[in-house]
């Protein structure tokens, strides 16, 4: 039972630490515009994110397998709680795992804000293009202040021909 339990938090712990090094090469593919690359990973990261689910749900099946052996309440049940009940032989294992589990869902967290800040940079970057572009390109006003037609002409230039 417990180490059934040790069993499911360490695959947790290695599909995490896939789920990490994705998305911190997802920051390469982002900067490069990477839109094939992009895809690809998500594909793979919700692949992960299923087998996370699923291992997730494993792993509250065995906790409370083992709160109902122990008699304990099952309700909000953590490990932090169960310690005192875990065999001597296991806790130190449970404890390293638990806190490798920790820090490695905390640097996910914060790679997906670092990605999360690159897709707005980038986006804004490309609003800001598209909108300097137009403004090269677009016409000005027909009329002039007096109502008279004014000769059509760009408001910029690509590129400048003097010699």
């Amino acid at each position: 039972m417990w180490s059934e339990l040790l069993e499911v938090m360490q695959e947790e712990l290695a599909l995490y630490r896939e789920l990490q090094a994705k998305i911190e090469t997802d920051q390469e593919k982002i900067v490069a515009f990477d839109i094939e690359g992009l895809l690809a990973s998500n594909q793979r990261k919700e692949n992960l994110s299923a087998q996370l689910q699923s291992l997730e749900n494993i792993r509250v099946n065995r906790l409370e397998e083992i709160a109902n052996s122990l008699t304990l309440g099952a309700t909000d049940l953590t490990l932090s709680r169960l310690d005192p009940h875990i065999p001597e032989e296991f806790r130190p294992q449970f404890r390293e795992c638990s806190s490798q589990l920790r820090v490695t869902v905390q640097r996910v967290h914060r790679a997906n804000q670092e990605n999360g800040r690159l897709v707005r940079h980038s986006l804004n970057y490309i609003v800001q293009s598209l909108a300097f572009i137009k403004n090269l390109i677009e016409q000005k006003s027909l009329y002039l202040s007096s109502g008279q037609l004014a000769s059509p002409q760009r408001a910029g230039k690509f590129v400048e021909r003097k010699a």
